[in-house]
């Protein structure tokens, strides 16, 4: 019997007890009753009988009608229906108290209380885990975090009959934008067979970013300005045109600035939206600054009033509310020292988040000593504020302060995660000169690392990077990637950029001369992950090329490469090599034909394909005189063959 079914008796059975002692109180007749004295004849007790039995029934019906009886009537039929239908009652139960903790969880989200927000959507996840109800709330938060982990739950909840369009709509979406083009076309073809949806303009968005994808350039921007246009469009549809024309191809340098002016335009307009669009914008705008080719876009900008958005934004978490004032720096150079000072001033009696949030920016632009005016006033709120502080007085060089607080533990330090207090430690010692074996202190460290959570692994990792220990850093960056690999024992979620930082980090710490096999699996991951990112294509490509020799399925992307890059040589030398590896050496030297380039300035390794294609199609002295200004010792083993004189 089922634990559910044995409650389920023992209900009734309780039940049933209480009835039976509710019922024998209306059965009994406690008014008077003429009992016939013992000279009635014997005759008259058939009477008497029935008398009482016509009084039993009219005083049942006369209870039944009363309060007491209808709510034992009702009971009876409560405990009934349990009976038979106690799983589906049950269920009901755990689906009714999950949807309010969903409810109770999307209120904290919308003030910005994360840690609640998680913490209640864990409980309702738990109650019902495999109910489209949690599913969606569950891929809804991954997605508001940009994290990959909402791809699985929106691909579970679309196989449910309970999926709507919208679903299927927001599932598309985050499948271009982590790159997963076989779900994005799947998706997009389920839409536009839905003719209530296929004219709206949040599927005209989709199918922009689908021409995008396949480098349809004209068509993706006309789809994208319409689907903006039209008057029923949000601010998705809006942002999604905005980033086209970040990324559009232009033909020249003046029609991509006018290309990026224009996003810059409508990402203003939607920075005050008070949803999560207008979050986006800013963060977009954010994002935007750091290149380096916006500062000419931005100047003569009221940056100011930007800033002064963000700070007010009511869906805007803390960090970039904070990194709003990226923009200010970019807009006005000459006034970095005041803006900083303007920074520490707006910051110093914020709210608790925002104050943290600042004392971590102030580090992160090498600006520590205003970073201790922060993280000094609050420094026993949290290891998070505690690991601020310690990052400042490192950058100070207070390393005997460092070593102070490690050792003697207290409050926030206390709760400091041990890999970061080993990681700390063995800084401060090495810094101060203390003689100890370091190689058995990254063995801890190493010991301690799978434990930790994502976040604490990754800041190791690029901590290691920083201080120079390249090794140690790369064995935790390839732990991650291992760890976040289908299949894995212990699988974890790494959200788009941290896949990012692990892969590009791993690249740089390999030397530029290491083999390009050991190299190319980690291209070819990062273009797993990331698809549409055209420079790790095309080294991926290019060490394959050298490597293990042409493919055809090589040729189409090769093409479609040097087209939307025909100024950049890096794209020029892998097609030359592709058309070189086939048998095609005219072909290869025709790559390069009307171009002039610089060979004085240009890579190494880019000169020893040049090499290569002279000497196959007979320009031996052309070949002699370029191979002559190449250092050998700073290429790749396979980059070298290259370089072999052919008779």
């Amino acid at each position: 019997m089922k634990p559910l079914e044995f409650h389920v008796l023992l209900t009734q059975a309780g039940v049933l007890r209480w009835l039976g002692r509710r019922l024998r109180f209306p059965f009994q007749n406690k008014a008077p009753v003429n009992k016939p004295s013992s000279s009635t004849p014997s005759d008259a007790t058939s009477d008497y009988e029935l008398e009482v039995e016509l009084r039993w029934w009219q005083r049942f019906v006369q209870w039944l009608r009363s309060r007491t009886g209808i709510i034992v009537a009702v009971a009876v039929l409560l405990l009934v229906g349990f009976g038979w239908n106690g799983q589906a009652i049950y269920k009901g139960v755990k689906l009714w108290r999950a949807g309010r903790l969903v409810a109770q969880s999307e209120k904290a989200g919308r003030a910005n209380n994360y840690a609640e927000q998680f913490a209640l959507l864990r409980r309702a996840f738990v109650i019902a885990p495999s109910t489209p109800l949690t599913m969606r709330a569950a891929a809804r938060y991954h997605e508001s975090r940009g994290e990959a982990a909402a791809l699985p739950l929106y691909e579970s909840l679309l196989a449910t009959p309970e999926a709507t369009p919208e679903d299927l709509a927001r599932a598309c979406r985050l499948a271009f934008t982590f790159g997963r083009i076989e779900f994005a076309k799947k998706w997009l073809a389920e839409l536009r067979r839905d003719d209530a949806w296929n004219k709206k303009p949040l599927v005209i968005s989709l199918e922009a970013q689908l021409a995008a994808v396949e480098g349809k350039w004209p068509q993706a921007l006309d789809l994208g300005r319409n689907a903006a246009a039209d008057p029923s469009a949000g601010g998705e549809e809006k942002l999604v045109f905005a980033m086209l024309l970040t990324r559009a191809d232009a033909a020249s340098a003046a029609e991509r600035g006018k290309l990026r002016g224009e996003a810059i335009d409508i990402l203003v307009s939607l920075m005050n939206a008070p949803d999560d669009s207008g979050a986006r914008a800013v963060m977009s705008l954010v994002s935007l600054a750091r290149d380096p080719a916006a500062a000419a876009l931005l100047a003569g900008r009221d940056v100011t009033a930007w800033v002064e958005a963000a700070t007010r934004h009511p869906s805007l978490a803390p960090q970039p509310r904070v990194a709003a004032w990226d923009l200010l720096l970019v807009a006005r150079p000459a006034d970095r020292d005041q803006t900083f000072s303007d920074f520490l001033a707006k910051w110093r009696d914020g709210p608790l988040p925002e104050r943290l949030a600042a004392a971590r920016w102030l580090n992160q632009h090498n600006k520590p000593a205003m970073s201790l005016q922060l993280s000094e006033l609050q420094l026993d709120v949290s290891s998070d504020w505690f690991l601020v502080h310690l990052d400042a007085l490192a950058a100070t060089g207070r390393w005997d302060a460092v070593l102070e607080k490690l050792q003697n533990p207290a409050g926030s330090a206390a709760a400091m995660p041990a890999v970061l207090r080993a990681v700390f430690s063995m800084r401060a010692r090495t810094e101060l000169g203390q003689k100890f074996d370091k190689s058995e202190a990254w063995r801890d460290i190493h010991l301690l690392v799978p434990g930790e959570t994502v976040q604490n692994k990754l800041y190791v990792a690029q901590y290691a990077e920083k201080v120079g220990e390249g090794r140690q850093a790369a064995l935790i960056f390839r732990r991650l990637l291992d760890e976040a690999r289908p299949g894995a024992k212990f699988q974890m979620d790494l959200s788009k950029e941290e896949k990012f930082a692990c892969y590009s980090a791993m690249i740089r710490l390999t030397p530029g001369t290491a083999p390009a096999a050991e190299l190319l699996p980690l291209f070819e991951g990062l273009v797993e992950e990331f698809p549409d990112m055209a420079e790790a294509v095309n080294d991926a490509i290019y060490l394959r090329l050298i490597t293990e020799g042409p493919a055809e399925s090589m040729r189409a992307r090769l093409r479609d490469l040097l087209e939307k890059n025909r100024a950049v040589l890096a794209y020029r030398t892998t097609a030359a090599l592709y058309e070189l590896r086939s048998g095609n050496p005219a072909g290869a030297a025709q790559i390069y034909d009307g171009w002039q380039i610089d060979w004085t300035t240009a890579q190494d390794r880019f000169k020893a394909v040049r090499v290569a294609v002279l000497d196959a199609v007979g320009k031996k002295d052309d070949a002699k005189t370029l191979r002559e200004t190449i250092d050998a010792k700073r290429l790749r083993p396979e980059e070298v063959k290259l370089l072999e004189a052919k008779p």
